[in-house]
């Protein structure tokens, strides 16, 4: 399996006050230099994709296939890392939107993203006969998304920073994990990137039989909120809240180029894995 870095990839404006290595004093004069021309095309975070069986890195002999890669592991497909089936993350920020992506039989590939209460989104509502089908004036599939920023964490080190995307099935188990936090005592005074958190692959089936990946989150010790919070004082809370900034404020954003397969289903694959993001139909 291929090994993850061990030190943490946040935004480089952010580094000198939130690395939890020792940074060398450059001085007044240095400081922030080189940095000036940079925008948030410079610092794409990639998506961390769950593999599914027919996911090209899990491919015996196929071009793509990624040595050690297995269904339900996950995968950073810019940096060519492996994750086993399960991880712990600290959440930064969430983002709501929809997502248009070509049809795989016309090339696949992300075109846009639009906010929930857009034009694109509220004519694509208008048109559906199907409220669960939204497709844009050309024909592309329109997807509610939520993205979850988020840092893996090896113990108290952090080894990357990623987007997770929750589309069609897994939408549910973002609410559930949502919903749990946010109704747990006293959580109007608890940041979001203060739940370790542990998200699994587990195994399920669509509407036609077919197995498939999805994934389950919960509090990563024991399962037990308050046991999984970080202590008050813990730098993780610094490095995440820098990941949580970099995004607000524009000098960051996700990559959607390293979103696996990139493409909207076609009507012939409905019932077949979702190629967004390698999840099924309900059953």
């Amino acid at each position: 399996m291929a090994q993850a870095k061990k030190t943490t990839t946040a935004v480089a404006k952010k580094a000198e006050t939130t690395t939890a290595l020792a940074v060398p004093n450059y001085g007044e004069q240095f400081a922030g230099a080189g940095w000036e021309n940079t925008d948030s095309g410079d610092f794409q975070i990639p998506f961390l994709n769950q593999l599914q069986a027919l996911s090209p890195q899990c491919e015996d002999g196929g071009d793509r296939q990624v040595e050690g890669a297995k269904p339900g592991m996950f995968f950073n497909s810019v940096t060519q890392e492996l994750y086993p089936s399960s991880v712990t993350l600290l959440i930064a920020l969430t983002k709501h939107s929809f997502v248009e992506w070509k049809p795989q039989d016309q090339g696949g590939g992300f075109v846009g993203e639009y906010a929930i209460d857009s034009d694109v989104v509220r004519e694509a509502k208008e048109r559906a006969s199907n409220p669960i089908d939204l497709r844009t004036e050309a024909g592309n599939e329109l997807v509610e998304t939520y993205q979850v920023f988020a840092l893996i964490l090896d113990g108290d080190e952090v080894k990357d920073q990623v987007v997770i995307s929750f589309s069609k099935t897994k939408i549910k188990r973002y609410k559930q994990i949502m919903t749990r936090l946010r109704t747990f005592k006293g959580s109007n005074r608890i940041p979001l990137f203060a739940h370790r958190l542990a998200m699994t692959s587990t195994n399920e089936k669509n509407a036609a039989g077919q197995p498939y990946k999805n994934v389950n989150l919960a509090p990563a010790v024991d399962n037990d909120v308050a046991a999984s919070l970080l202590a008050g004082d813990s730098q993780l809370l610094e490095l995440a809240n820098a990941l949580r900034e970099a995004i607000l404020e524009g000098a960051a954003r996700a990559n959607f180029d390293s979103a696996e397969a990139g493409g909207a289903r076609t009507a012939s694959t409905d019932d077949a894995a979702d190629e967004v993001f390698g999840e099924g139909e309900d059953a």
